[in-house]
This record gives structure tokens, C-alpha cells and sequence, in this order.
């Protein structure tokens, strides 16, 4: 970051070098979050490492057009998230993103993404469905795990397994994809 962190209504965020916006932080308690395109002007560009980490009272989000990145556990341990509506400029989804996400049920990945970290859906217990696309090239171990559906059948869960390696045939490191 090229400057201080500066705030603007319940976010804190930097001004990169180029002149876009990299949200740092919240504040707010909000339920339903439609995380703003610009910061006094500036479009943002990248929601930071941590930058709504514990956010409990998050319910929905919706990320705006122009995001390219979720860096390390930008919502980890958001606990009540159940939605979140990633942007068709997302490129990047970084280690943890969504760590611990308890209650986030589905997630479809647009199909700009590239990448995938590890961890990133980690432990997401009520995620049902998830669609990865063919542009995405990398997805780190563990990107998609949870407990949740022990009781079913291992046929059941390789088959579940089979069917995420089909909606990413691209992927050069897959560990483990269990849901």
C-alpha cells in the first residue's frame, strides 16, 4: 500500500499505487453487505487479508464488479455468511478467503478466476454446491473441505468428488475436494 489506511464510512481501506482501492477492515454490522465499487473516487480493486474476518452479524455479500482479488482470510470465520455473490472480475481467490464459513451453502465461481487457494472454502459445513469453472487453472489443497456429509456413503462422496474434478479440468493441484 502506497498510503495510510484512511476511512471511509464502516470500512478502512489503502490506496494502492496504481490508483485503486484495497479494502483493509470493517466496522459495520451490517447483515446484507453490498460492498461499495469505489472509495471517495477511487474504484476498489481487492478485498485485503482479513478484512472481514469475525464479522459475525454478515449474512449476504455481494462484491462489486472491478474486484479482481480476496486475499488470506478475507472472511474467515464469518460464521452466519450464507451468501456471497463474487464479481465477474475476480481473478484471484487467496488462501482461507472463506475459512470456517459455517453456514455458506453454495458458491459459484465466475468465470474469470484463475485461481483458488488453499483452505479457501475450508470447513465450510453447510456447503452443498459449488461450481467451479473451466478458467480456473490452480486450486490449493483443501480449497473445498468439510465434515458436513460424513454419513454419507464413500460411493456417495467420490461421486462427489468426481463431479467437482469435472467442473475443473484445468485444476494442476487438487488434494482434497469432499463435500
Amino acid at each position: 500500500p502506497a498510503h495510510a489506511l484512511s476511512l471511509s464510512g464502516d470500512y478502512k481501506y489503502n490506496l494502492l499505487m496504481d490508483g485503486t482501492v484495497v479494502i483493509e477492515g470493517y466496522i459495520g454490522k451490517a447483515n446484507t453487505l453490498y460492498i461499495p465499487a469505489y472509495m471517495n473516487g477511487k474504484p476498489v480493486s481487492k478485498i485485503g487479508r482479513n478484512a472481514f474476518q469475525r464479522c459475525y452479524s454478515l449474512q449476504t455479500v455481494h462484491i462489486p464488479d472491478g474486484v479482481t482479488q480476496i486475499d488470506f482470510n478475507a472472511f474467515g470465520y464469518c460464521r452466519n455468511l450464507t451468501s456471497v455473490k463474487l464479481p465477474d472480475s475476480l481473478t484471484s481467490i487467496g488462501d482461507n478467503a472463506f475459512y470456517d464459513c459455517y453456514s455458506l451453502t453454495s458458491v459459484t465461481i465466475p468465470d474469470s478466476v484463475a485461481r483458488i487457494g488453499q483452505n479457501a472454502f475450508y470447513n465450510c459445513k453447510a456447503l452443498t454446491s459449488v461450481h467451479i469453472p473451466n478458467s480456473v487453472a490452480e486450486i490449493g489443497a483443501g480449497a473445498v473441505h468439510t465434515y458436513a456429509y460424513t454419513e454419507k456413503s464413500d460411493k456417495a462422496i467420490r461421486s462427489e468428488v468426481s463431479f467437482l474434478r469435472l467442473w475443473c479440468p484445468r485444476a494442476t493441484v487438487v488434494y482434497e475436494c469432499v463435500i
